[in-house]
C-alpha cells in the first residue's frame, strides 16, 4: 500500500504511522520527497485496512498496489478464458448471446426464443418456492431446453 501524507504532515506524524505499519507485521517504507512524505506498507493489505488510516488527519490518500481481484486479474492472468459448449464459445474474441424466456412453460415460447440471435438459449426450469404454481416444472423444463437445438443453460 502506498500512503501519502498531506504537505503539513510532519516526521513524527510519518514515524507515528510506520510504527503502527510495523506493529501489524508489514514492513514499513520511508520515501521522503521534495513536496511530500510517502509511506509504504509491504505485506497483506487487509491488515492494514484495520488501522483505519484513511481516516487519520495526516494522510492524504491510500493506494494499493495490487488490484482488488488479484487471482482474475490480467496480471495473474493474462490470456483470455474461453469455455466451449458445443459449437459456440463463451469469451475470447467472440461476443456469445444468452437469451429466453424467464420460465421454460411451453417449447413455442423456448422455440421463438432460439429463433433469436443468440449463441445458447435460456431459461428456468422450476419455480423454486414461489406461491404462484408453474408449468416449467424441472424435468419436463430440461426436456424443453434440450429439444430447443441449441446449447442450453437451464436453472432449477
Amino acid at each position: 500500500m502506498i500512503i501519502v501524507l498531506k504537505r503539513e504532515a510532519t516526521e513524527e506524524n510519518a514515524k507515528e504511522i510506520l510504527r503502527r505499519i510495523e506493529e501489524k507485521g508489514l514492513k514499513p517504507l520511508y520515501m521522503p520527497g521534495s513536496e511530500r512524505v510517502v509511506l509504504g506498507a509491504l505485506g497483506d493489505e487487509r491488515v492494514l485496512a484495520e488501522l483505519g488510516l484513511d481516516g487519520h488527519p495526516m494522510v492524504e490518500s491510500l493506494k494499493p498496489i495490487l488490484s482488488p481481484y488479484k487471482l482474475v486479474s490480467r496480471e495473474m492472468h493474462p490470456h483470455d478464458t474461453v469455455v466451449r459448449f458445443g459449437e459456440a464459445n463463451i469469451g475470447g474474441a467472440g461476443f456469445a448471446v444468452i437469451a429466453g424466456p424467464c420460465a421454460v412453460e411451453t417449447e413455442e415460447r423456448l422455440r421463438a426464443s432460439a429463433l433469436a440471435p443468440s449463441a445458447f438459449v435460456r431459461g428456468r426450469t422450476s419455480r423454486g418456492r414461489a406461491p404462484i404454481p408453474s408449468k416449467a416444472m424441472a424435468p419436463p423444463g430440461w426436456r424443453r431446453c434440450a429439444r430447443s437445438g441449441m446449447s442450453s443453460i437451464c436453472r432449477s
